[in-house]
């Protein structure tokens, strides 16, 4: 974050920390071209900054604290779409085949697919399904029928969630079950 305003401010002919003020600030941000996310995060660097020149004295106010955020603008995330979900697959049969790859990746080429399933059909984030155990599937009772769900806590939140699991097709073989789950 300096070093970007320090090669803005010598561009605009700023050659003092002590002569920006709110409006170079403003000027400065301006030249971003950040996400909104990224954006916000930057104001917070360049506000920290300055915080730590004024406990220094190297300028009298922190004309940083005036910046205003840019509203936050969410996209919805959306599912992947079914051609998305084949490439990722694909891709997913491959992690073995890559340089630097070692360890359980390329001793168990099936490992990449077996966590793309887990978090296509519990939808839990990556964190949550890297400790997957599927001694922990249990079947309960629902509307009269049984489900298999599975219950875990949340690394990220810490919130208890139960992830229905769809019905298990009867396959020829484990890995007709494996193409028959990735393809839908």
């Amino acid at each position: 974050m300096a070093t970007r305003l320090a090669g803005w401010a010598k561009q605009v002919g700023i050659q003092y920390l002590s002569e920006l003020n709110l409006t170079s600030l403003n000027e400065w941000v301006q030249t971003w071209e950040y996400a909104t996310t990224t954006h916000r995060s930057r104001i917070d660097l360049a506000r920290q900054f300055f915080k730590f020149a004024l406990a220094h004295k190297w300028v009298t106010e922190n004309p940083a604290k005036g910046l205003i955020k840019p509203t936050e603008s969410f996209e919805p995330t959306l599912p992947f779409t079914p051609e998305e979900e084949q490439k990722i697959f694909a891709a997913a049969t491959h992690f073995g085949e890559r340089r630097h790859f070692d360890g359980i990746w390329s001793a168990n080429p099936e490992t990449g697919r077996a966590l793309l399933l887990v978090m296509r059909w519990t939808g839990l984030r990556a964190s949550d399904s890297v400790l997957f155990e599927p001694r922990d599937i249990k079947s309960v009772t629902v509307d009269g029928r049984n489900v298999a769900v599975y219950g875990t806590y949340q690394m990220k939140t810490g919130e208890y969630v139960m992830c229905p699991l769809p019905p298990q097709r009867t396959p020829k073989s484990s890995r007709q079950t494996w193409r028959a789950r990735a393809s839908t």
